[in-house]
């Protein structure tokens, strides 16, 4: 609960005062780091424990430097099992990893006028009031009890699409106006430099801009389009594949000098992102850095942008940094307003956690760092809850070795790559996390890399995902690994627009990750809306990829999805009591353990080493999954009992891509699906 013991030890920290006060309500530290050195003194004088009922450091509303070095909890900073320690902050509570920029040091560069039809879309669901939606939701953060999932008025899935104000402009005025910061006066000299990084990658440690709140888009070509989809150039003819490729764009052609020029590209499937760096253009041909090479190599056809060059800023809320001389441009957003400030992003990580037990940290924002808000290693029973993480170049928050750790109505925008990130527990011993991820909204995240970022990745054993919602992402939502874990009553639409082969939820390859429940979760709109060039548009609501096995799927719903239920060849998976309309395949299923995936179901093989490392045929193992003993006696790369029964479908294409008796040729089965509408 939110609520405070009344007799705990309190200490306030607020940013008009003092460090040298005493730290109570009316002489407040000025910092938070004062207050965490009091509660450290405290306990020491009670022989390394906190005093019971515990401790509160209530933090006033105010904006936390720690844009030099992070806000730091370690084994001195925890509490104990019945006296917590509790930093608690009161609305509009911040800590920053950033510095934001006084008008007073902007300098007028020059102004851009656009053309008549001209238009510029501004994300209005972006400027939602979060704390109005926690307000709501503070006291909930300990009930773990399973409610419906998210319907509109009429019984369908809400769909989260944001909304849009079209501003038009006239001929001949000065639309967008071009500023700029010269950061070495500031004593801002540490840049840091863009990352290509491989598949998944996020190799991100670049200062980036932000104004009111949001990112601001480094300068590329092409633009966003007015409806806010990225536009894309294609390559015409692969050179060499790691290195050169020609291109048809006078924009680019006509470039005296490439200089700091990046390209981003979906190089050699629509499924995988990765940047380049450019070296020299000559003409119509590009030649990039062999340091940083293309994923999968270059293919003809495939869609890329440049970016990160000064005569690509010629649109509102896009920046760029002339590393060289310091200099950062940026031309004002639209509908900008006077109380809008520009920030720059200074610290790697704006909050560490390293060996710490009962803490909680609540209402606390996090925003401005170059890679996470929050880095996490070896947590006990503590509880991040009740704020709003923006605002990151990299991951929001990255939680490993969580046991009985809470992430709870946490609201995840304007993120570089991925969401939230939770692994507990021991895979080897099947020993529980019981860490969950609940109530938290995510969405405008994986904004610098694509794909795999997903808003929620997954990992450990005995974990819970539940009550999240998650939309307007170009990949998955979801998407890891884990044994006996639960995916329950998350609402998530809008996913995978922008990329092919990929799921709203992902997991894949393995035949010891078992265990694992999906239930009342809501998918919707699941589709490729981008015009994708290498590959078939194929993406799915809930994707089980190369032979995953023994999930239990019920009571979902899907709407308006490409494919609803999508097992690639794995082995005992359930799939029951689901709902599916508008899609154009409700279930999918195939033996691909037959064809080209057969080296990997043999003895030997990569599924078989994988059960060998966790040692599969003795206890916990042999008692806890007993099935899995038997595989290799019972037709190993068949998708032995896989099911799809008692579901019902509406206005769907078809319910299945597959026969029923091929199922049973393939040890499978499928029975009692009726189509029927709500």
């Amino acid at each position: 609960s939110r609520s405070l013991t009344v007799d705990a030890n309190q200490y306030c920290a607020s940013t008009s005062e003092d460090d040298t006060d005493s730290g109570d309500a009316d002489h407040p530290f000025k910092t938070v780091t004062r207050a965490q050195a009091a509660v450290q003194s405290l306990k020491k004088s009670n022989g390394g424990h906190v005093p019971p009922p515990g401790v509160v450091v209530n933090v006033a509303s105010g904006s936390y430097d720690f844009s030099e070095t992070p806000f730091q909890l370690t084994q001195d900073d925890s509490g104990d099992a019945d006296a917590r320690v509790i930093y608690q902050g009161s609305p509009g509570a911040m800590l920053s990893g950033g510095r934001t920029i006084p008008t007073s040091d902007w300098e007028h560069y020059k102004s851009v006028s656009l053309e008549p039809d001209d238009i510029q879309s501004v994300d209005e669901h972006s400027m939602f009031n979060v704390r109005e939606y926690r307000r709501h939701h503070r006291n909930d953060h300990d009930q773990r009890s399973l409610q419906e999932g998210e319907l509109g008025a009429d019984g369908k899935a809400e769909r989260h699409l944001p909304t849009h104000r079209v501003v038009r402009r006239q001929a001949g005025t000065p639309d967008v106006d071009i500023m700029k910061v010269d950061l070495k006066k500031l004593n801002i000299t540490n840049y840091g430099d863009l990352g290509s990084g491989q598949l998944g990658d996020c190799a991100n440690n670049k200062l980036e801009a932000f104004y009111g709140g949001k990112p601001l888009t480094l300068a590329r070509h092409p633009n966003i389009g007015s409806d806010g989809k990225p536009q894309f150039l294609n390559i015409v003819k692969v050179i060499k594949a790691t290195s050169a490729f020609e291109f048809n764009d006078p924009v680019l052609s006509g470039l005296k000098e490439s200089g700091s020029m990046w390209l981003h590209g979906y190089w050699g499937q629509d499924w995988a992102d990765n940047y380049v760096r450019v070296l020299a253009i000559n003409g119509s041909t590009v030649t990039t850095d062999t340091k940083t090479p293309p994923v999968y190599g270059y293919h003809t056809k495939a869609r890329f942008y440049a970016l990160n060059l000064l005569d690509f800023l010629d649109s509102p809320g896009e920046y760029y940094l002339d590393r060289d001389t310091g200099i950062l441009y940026f031309a004002l957003p639209a509908g900008a307003t006077a109380n809008d400030m520009l920030t720059v992003s200074m610290s790697p990580t704006v909050l560490s956690l390293a060996n710490v037990s009962h803490v909680t940290l609540d209402g606390l924002d996090v925003m401005y760092s170059r890679e996470m808000a929050v880095d996490s290693h070896t947590t006990l029973n503590v509880t991040i809850c009740n704020a709003e993480f923006a605002c990151h170049g990299g991951r929001a928050v990255h939680m490993s070795d969580a046991t009985n750790t809470l992430v709870h109505n946490i609201t995840v925008r304007g993120i570089g790559c991925a969401g939230i990130s939770m692994e507990g527990g021991n895979t080897g011993s099947l020993t529980r996390g019981e860490a969950t991820v609940q109530y938290c909204t995510v969405f405008d995240f994986a904004r610098w890399k694509r794909t795999y970022n997903p808003a929620i990745s997954f990992s450990g054993v005995g974990n819970y995902y539940l009550h999240n919602t998650i939309y307007g992402g170009p990949h998955s939502a979801m998407l890891g690994s884990c044994n006996d874990c639960l995916f329950a009553y998350n609402n998530i639409s809008n996913m995978c627009f922008e990329s092919t082969d990929t799921g709203a939820f992902y997991t894949g390859r393995s035949w010891i990750h078992r265990g694992n429940v999906m239930h009342n979760n809501i998918f919707s709109h699941i589709r490729t809306t981008e015009h994708t060039v290498l590959g078939s548009p194929s993406v799915q609501a809930i994707y089980l990829d190369d032979q995953m096995s023994g999930f239990e799927i019920y009571n979902n719903t899907f709407i308006d999805c490409q494919k609803g239920t999508f097992v690639g060849g794995g082995r005992r998976n359930h799939v029951y009591n689901n709902y599916y309309e508008d899609c154009d395949d409700a279930v999918h299923l195939d033996a691909r353990g037959l064809g080209w995936q057969k080296a990997s179901c043999q003895k030997g093989g990569q599924f078989y080493q994988q059960m060998e490392q966790v040692h599969y045929d003795k206890p916990p193992w042999s008692t806890h999954y007993p099935d899995i003993l038997t595989i290799f006696s019972d037709h190993p790369c068949y998708p032995v009992d896989t099911s799809y029964t008692d579901n019902t479908y509406c206005k769907c294409k078809h319910f299945a891509d597959v026969s029923t008796t091929q199922m049973k040729q393939w040890y499978a089965s499928m029975a009692n699906n009726v189509e029927k509408c709500r």
